[in-house]
């Protein structure tokens, strides 16, 4: 390999970190706070489903999700074949006898499901916080 098959190479290799770093940050959202935690709602799963389809919070509420079942759940936001990230929350496995809090930092309509059965899921209907 020769001095130009080196400057050509990395040149190449140079564009392509800096056009995936570009699009990384030009991609992001600004991150959402809540500088004052509104109600908590409870959700419970069981018999491999959440004991309500829908539940409408406002934003900067927290939502506890609870698994008094005997089984474990892989929950996603996004449908199954779409995951999507929502701020704050990593995908988790909630195992028997477990909780989780999710605060909802962003307003919209967003569903959530377990991965590992169709029967358990919910849309989340965040409004926005009042100005």
């Amino acid at each position: 390999m020769n001095k130009l098959d080196i400057i050509v190479y990395g040149g190449a290799i140079i564009l392509t970190i800096a056009g995936l770093a570009f699009y990384r940050l030009s991609t992001q959202t600004k991150p959402i706070f809540c500088s004052k935690i509104g109600e908590t709602h409870r959700l419970t799963l069981l018999s491999g489903q959440f004991d309500k389809s829908e539940l409408t919070v406002n934003q900067c509420d927290q939502v506890t999700i609870s698994n008094q079942d005997n089984l474990s759940y892989e929950l996603f936001f996004g449908s199954r074949s779409n995951h999507m990230t929502y701020p704050g929350y990593y995908p988790a496995t909630l195992q028997p006898n477990q909780s989780l809090v999710l605060t909802a930092k962003k307003p919209g309509d967003f569903e959530m499901h377990d991965h590992l059965r169709d029967s358990a899921r919910i849309t989340l209907h965040i409004l926005k916080a009042k100005q």
